[in-house]
């Protein structure tokens, strides 16, 4: 399932379309950005209503990222609390 913590910030696009993103990303290698919307903007966030209870959240359209899509490096800096900037 597709998580977003704040019902104030989701996806513009239907839950299909979000959910055959999230799929999609799953199927391909792990990367550094939001598969749903390509936010470069992720932040590891603590106490979500939902499991997992942490995890990396794009700032852009609020989803909880799944872990296996991200590269060990995105995971780590969005541990360390810092913004995840993506190069383009």
């Amino acid at each position: 399932m597709a998580w977003c913590d704040d019902p104030r910030l989701h996806p513009r696009e239907p839950l299909a379309e979000v959910l055959r993103r999230l799929i999609a990303a799953l199927e391909r290698e792990p990367g550094s950005a939001c598969p749903v919307c390509e936010g470069e903007r992720l932040v590891w966030k603590y106490g979500l209503d939902h499991e997992p209870s942490a995890g990396p959240v794009c700032t852009d359209c609020g989803i909880l990222v799944p872990r296996p899509v991200l590269t060990p490096e995105a995971l780590a800096v969005t541990r360390r609390g810092r913004l995840l900037l993506v190069s383009a």
